[in-house]
């Protein structure tokens, strides 16, 4: 189970963020990286109607591609609760450019149950392409991801030129107190101008189409 909450930021923040991330207690920088998404489903949209989203991701600074699928999941108290099996695809070419092919095998019988009636039909729907900085918090047994995107969701078509914007602060649970973690979410909201983001990046591409 993922236990995330997402921000919504103003667009001429970024020096702020940083400035606020690096100065948080207990709080360090791990990484930058260029992630480049390629979010599948049928032409009728199956998976959207089942709320489950599949994603292949190729994250630059690692070379490695990773096939992720969530379920919608619901919101609460502030925080997304949905399920996500996630694995790395070993066979992959590492160039972002080769879409691989998923690795059904990889994922357990509860993910088959929802791609095995599809596999055949899956095309690129959308992507969400973006920087990723992420840092992590440690203090005591708690732990958290705090991770900064910013970049693009666009139509996979090109005929469709819709695309939106991505600048958003993500907080994932690790371990420990929620309690924290919803207190940095709040601190970010006050120091920020941040804003809860209750559509997840997948919902969003799918909008492009509506």
């Amino acid at each position: 189970m993922e236990h995330e909450i997402a921000l919504a930021l103003p667009a001429n923040t970024h020096d702020a963020l940083h400035h606020w991330l690096n100065h948080l207690p207990h709080t360090q920088y791990e990484r930058n990286t260029r992630l480049l998404n390629v979010y599948l489903d049928t032409p009728d949209h199956d998976l959207k109607r089942l709320k489950a989203g599949l994603r292949l991701r190729f994250d630059t600074e690692r070379s490695c591609w990773i096939q992720t699928l969530k379920t919608a999941g619901a919101l609460k108290d502030g925080i997304h609760v949905r399920q996500e099996w996630e694995s790395a695809l070993q066979h992959a070419t590492p160039e972002a450019q080769a879409i691989p092919t998923l690795e059904l095998a990889a994922f357990p019988d509860d993910a088959h149950l929802i791609l095995e009636p599809l596999i055949e039909a899956l095309r690129p729907a959308f992507h969400t392409d973006f920087t990723r900085t992420i840092y992590q918090y440690v203090h005591d047994d708690n732990a958290f991801e705090l991770a900064f995107d910013d970049g693009l969701i666009r139509c996979a078509h090109q005929l469709n030129g819709m695309s939106t914007p991505i600048h958003e602060l993500e907080i994932e649970y690790k371990a420990g107190d929620m309690n924290i973690m919803r207190q940095l979410a709040l601190d970010a909201q006050t120091q920020l101008q941040a804003t809860p983001q209750t559509m997840s990046k997948a919902a969003r591409g799918y909008a492009l189409f509506d």
